[in-house]
């Protein structure tokens, strides 16, 4: 099995199947074909897989200076881990396979975003301007985040939707800075489904945000669904802090609903987990929410479905509606469960990896 086979059947739905051979090449003894199973699990974003796309591909650095699509992956992989140094060094050689590409650029902007080398990220976007001028629009959102930072611009202000929003900066993971991006060209983050959240939903009194990011849909819900109470749970500390702050931003103490951030994870079963490098709570929704819920929202990257099975008395006792994002390889695993729970899909917005789906219950 090659790679393009490989390519073929995830384009075809038979994620399983592509997922598997992909496995099996990792355990080749021919280092070109672990390469390749390895770009594949990177190139589609397998995300539980990508420390071990990551071990197939560090030891050959070497072998695989020369070959674009594998140093492309390697810095995706590395910058995903936290390997500094190897991402920068996979990105530069992007550079120098193909000036004109890209991805070498980008990749290398974003990790000096990340740590908070702003300079160095406005240096590297600039220089991926001047280089790719046929990819502006890719370059543009990231090139005014790198700017804003280095002129000192830390909180940015906008008007959407007839609203005013305020939000701080910020570049501690990608998702903090792909939102950082919308933000600073005044645009929120999936503005197709906050306008349908907006129709969908209308007022409510009580919201449930599991996995919240910077609080891009926390504060859009908060404004435009006015609500009495916002329960946010996120399991990254940064990004509790910076929820904290963007609600400070828009509400004060007299103002807005009353928006509780908990710093821990949604699981299936309490517990502790290790994730972003820190020691995590896992709460289940059934036991800390007491009061009645209308509507909730998650976006956890993998664990929708532990996130499903801890709300299970929580959706049959108060019928909520739902927005949540499921990973490709869990569509079948969500179908039975909202089946199961007499759950509806009213509209679903599908992407590469994964798709946002809106539901109701049927009665």
């Amino acid at each position: 099995m090659t790679l393009r086979d490989l390519q073929a059947l995830e384009q075809s739905g038979r994620l399983e199947e592509a997922r598997a051979g992909a496995l099996l090449l990792l355990k080749s003894t021919v280092d070109s074909e672990r390469v390749e199973g390895a770009i594949f699990l990177i190139a589609f974003m397998k995300f539980d897989l990508m420390g071990d796309a990551l071990a197939v591909l560090k030891p050959l650095q070497a072998q695989i200076a020369g070959n674009f699509d594998a140093c492309n992956a390697l810095a995706y992989a590395a910058w995903f881990r936290d390997d500094v140094e190897l991402c920068r060094w996979a990105s530069h050689r992007c550079i120098g396979l193909d000036p004109d590409a890209s991805a070498g650029y980008l990749r290398l902007g974003l990790l000096e975003l990340y740590k908070q080398r702003n300079t160095e990220a406005y240096c590297a976007l600039s220089a991926g301007l001047l280089h790719c001028p046929k990819e502006l629009a890719r370059f543009r959102p990231w090139y005014k985040l790198a700017k804003a930072l280095t002129q000192g611009i830390h909180n940015v202000e906008f008007m959407w939707e007839g609203m005013k929003f305020r939000f701080r900066l910020a570049t501690f993971n990608g998702h903090a800075m792909e939102t950082s991006c919308n933000h600073v060209l005044g645009h929120f983050c999936e503005e197709e489904e906050l306008r349908y959240v907006r129709q969908f939903v209308g007022r409510c009194d009580s919201i449930v945000e599991v996995g919240a990011a910077v609080g891009n849909h926390t504060i859009f819900f908060a404004k435009a669904l006015s609500p009495q109470a916002i329960n946010v749970f996120d399991a990254n500390a940064s990004a509790v802090e910076q929820i904290k702050d963007n609600a400070a931003l828009n509400f004060d103490t007299l103002g807005g609903p009353k928006i509780t951030v908990h710093h821990a994870a949604v699981g299936a079963t309490p517990g502790h987990m290790r994730i972003f490098d820190q020691d995590v709570t896992v709460v289940r929704l059934d036991d800390e929410l007491k009061e009645h819920v209308d509507f909730i929202k998650i976006d956890v990257d993998g664990m929708e479905m532990e996130v499903l099975e801890g709300c299970r008395g929580l959706l049959a006792r108060d019928r909520p509606k739902v927005m949540i994002e499921v990973q490709n390889e869990l569509k079948e695993r969500f179908r039975a469960f909202i089946r199961e729970y007499d759950y509806v899909i009213e509209r679903e917005m599908v992407r590469t990896a994964d798709t946002n789906y809106f539901l109701r219950p049927k009665v």
